[in-house]
């Protein structure tokens, strides 16, 4: 528990990945990305409760083995390419609330393929949420303007082009341009009762989380070998 709030994990590992074979899986060394969110989740002490959502066995295998709970295998139907974030944690909370006849107060989504997290950022973050009584805390990166979405282009027929937004065209100088952020997958943290009530990751009152050190949202094999080169050269001991 944290500030009287009990804490569920979630952490969601579908197995029919598309970008990169098994990427839940895929390993770092001799630890599977899972198995690396598995040994971060340890260092949280305020954790009630630790599952994996997946839809094979194997995975649910790899998962215990680091301490993280399975009580159930998400069903087919919620397991494909199209499935949102909104369904995969409204079918594991009720699951798992069901199953352990327990109700949590906080979800905290860690996706195994956005590896680099603090234990300073999420403590922060989930006491921010609370104290603030908010629907949802997110974790973001700020986008350098060179990337920023006024400047970005759409191709045409005959690759020709017009801006991705209309107001693009105003722009003439990068002190033109207001910041923005993008989300990095490092966490989702969710007041339980405002998501059974809006199934939405997002909720009404929501807050931007800041996260200043270097992350990596791994979507494909590009990804994975820039992350494996960082992990080796900056985290192994």
């Amino acid at each position: 528990m944290l500030l009287g709030k009990k804490i569920l994990v979630i952490i969601p590992s579908r197995s029919k990945s598309k970008g990169l074979k098994n990427k839940n899986i895929k390993k770092i060394n001799s630890t599977p990305l899972l198995g690396l969110t598995g040994i971060f989740i340890k260092k949280l002490k305020f954790v009630d409760e630790c599952i994996i959502s997946t839809d094979s066995l194997k995975y649910q295998k790899i998962a215990n083995s680091y301490n993280i709970n399975s009580y159930f295998l998400r069903p087919e139907h919620l397991s494909g390419s199209f499935i949102s974030d909104n369904q995969v944690i409204d079918h594991a909370l009720k699951s798992t609330e069901k199953h352990n006849k327990e109700k949590y107060d906080i979800v905290v989504y860690l996706q195994p393929t956005s590896p680099l997290r603090k234990k300073s950022d999420i403590t922060k973050a989930i006491k921010y949420l609370i104290n603030n009584n908010l629907d949802s805390v997110w974790s973001v990166s700020q986008v350098d303007k060179k990337f920023h979405p006024l400047k970005i282009l759409k191709k045409e027929r005959n690759n020709s082009f017009k801006f991705y937004m209309n107001k693009g065209r105003e722009i003439i100088a990068r002190q033109q341009l207001d910041d923005v952020y993008i989300r990095n997958g490092v966490f989702y943290i969710l007041n339980a009762k405002s998501f059974k009530k809006n199934k939405s990751l997002i909720g009404k009152n929501n807050f931007l989380y800041l996260i200043k050190h270097k992350t990596f949202n791994i979507d494909n094999l590009e990804d994975f070998i820039n992350f494996e080169k960082y992990y080796n050269d900056n985290i192994k001991k």
